[in-house]
């Protein structure tokens, strides 16, 4: 079968194989023969498109890869039909070479494809304890002027958070395997120890490699304007443009991104923030995750997470504060309000870091039907130098309820402060969408 795939796959689809075996009756070696007969050499005749209304057939040509008088190959049709899919512009998409049965040697392909809708609008919601409500809009072009590039516009409306942004999509970037997107962006954001709005624009180029992994590389330049900063405006809140470049890598071996049973999650990225032209900052800000799923009975599953970060300034350079590390909140060291866990100032206002460790351990118990029952410990530490002090680290533990949803948890949980400090309380509730890490 290897045999006749592979003449298949070059322009032979009659090939026939045949295999005889010789016995050596004194030595019980055997020795295979195979007949090789690959018919006539078949090619492509003319390319059929039906169920189009706004893609142009350019388009679908070009994403396919094939024209008339290339040798038949399955692989690349196959290949041709995953490329369509990963347009974004069709529902399905279903390719067939006509009159193979009669081992005609040259055989037309009908392309048959049903659209997406061309505009699409949703409206969704969330919330959590840390930022509070959240709206937001999308209107969504999946198939730009025919081409098979997609639009979108994002409004983000929120207490904590506003955010407006628009997207281009080009799934194929001249035709290479990249997914060039490019965005605009305007942003205003509130947190406890500052209060920032950022404009900017970035252009971002994906690569899948395999199914397990991805490879993102970006520039970004950026405009920060911050409206207030405490307890000290002028300490890492000055308004900055700031250019960067960013690559990361992940690998993503889980069952199902909605509830993982098993396998990991790794990411790791690299931030170069730059001074051109006096603008901008020079520093390096790395980060890093890894998360593994462990499931030794059907319906118990053991959760374990290791963030880190550091920022490492370059001749002395400014570190914006939206840039710093903080630890504390829903998505981080439970137990704690957003921020506070690390350092603070004598008013109890947060002080960003350079370094950044995070430890989640959460025990996870399927009661009946969606419903999950959960037990976790969380550990963290925020620190202006690359190393880890008792004194740094922050403790807590606590009991959670979720409720699975195709795309995620609504998560209730309640983590208790093990080593509390003057001024905090013993604990603090988390209600909120998505898991912790």
């Amino acid at each position: 079968e290897i045999i006749k795939n592979y003449f298949a796959d070059n322009g032979y689809p009659y090939a026939t194989v045949k295999s005889e075996a010789d016995v050596d009756p004194l030595t019980g070696a055997v020795a295979l023969r195979f007949l090789i007969d690959k018919g006539s050499l078949v090619k492509i005749r003319e390319i059929l498109i039906i169920g189009i209304n706004h893609a142009r057939p350019s388009t679908i040509r070009s994403a396919l890869g094939l024209k008339r008088g290339d040798p038949y190959s399955r692989s690349a049709i196959l290949e041709g039909e995953s490329v369509m899919r990963r347009l974004g512009a069709f529902k399905s998409v279903d390719v067939k070479a006509l009159g193979l049965d009669e081992k005609l040697e040259s055989v037309p392909l009908l392309v048959q494809v049903e659209e997406q809708e061309q505009y699409t609008f949703d409206i969704k919601a969330a919330y959590s304890t840390d930022n509070k409500l959240t709206g937001q809009f999308i209107v969504t072009n999946y198939d730009v002027f025919g081409y098979g590039k997609r639009m979108n516009l994002k409004l983000d409306l929120g207490f904590d958070l506003r955010r407006a942004e628009s997207n281009y999509f080009d799934p194929h970037f001249f035709g290479s395997a990249y997914e060039m997107v490019v965005t605009g962006f305007v942003q205003d954001e509130d947190r406890p120890s500052f209060q920032v709005t950022e404009l900017g624009g970035a252009v971002s180029f994906l690569r899948e490699i395999g199914r397990t992994m991805s490879a993102l590389g970006k520039f970004q330049i950026s405009r920060q304007i911050f409206r207030g900063g405490t307890p000290d405006p002028s300490t890492n809140t000055e308004d900055a443009t700031l250019p960067q470049g960013d690559l990361s890598f992940n690998y993503d071996t889980r069952d199902y991104f909605a509830d993982p049973r098993k396998g990991m999650f790794a990411l790791v990225s690299y931030s170069q923030f730059f001074r051109v032209v006096n603008l901008g900052s020079n520093f390096t800000k790395l980060q890093g995750q890894y998360i593994y799923y462990w499931s030794p009975l059907k319906r118990v599953t053991l959760v374990n997470s290791l963030r880190l970060g550091g920022i490492i300034p370059i001749n002395n350079s400014v570190v914006p504060r939206n840039e710093l590390f903080f630890i504390g909140g829903d998505y981080s060291i439970r137990g704690f309000e957003q921020d506070k866990a690390g350092p603070l100032d004598a008013s109890g206002v947060p002080i960003g870091q350079n370094f950044r460790m995070i430890l989640n351990s959460e025990l996870q118990f399927r009661v009946v039907a969606n419903f999950k029952f959960a037990l976790f410990a969380d550990q963290a530490s925020a620190s202006d130098k690359f190393e880890l002090t008792a004194g740094s680290m922050r403790h807590s533990a606590g009991v959670g309820l979720r409720y699975i949803t195709p795309v995620g948890p609504i998560r209730l949980d309640y983590g208790f402060i093990l080593d509390r400090r003057p001024g905090e309380g013993v604990g603090r509730l988390h209600f909120t969408f998505g898991y912790a890490f």
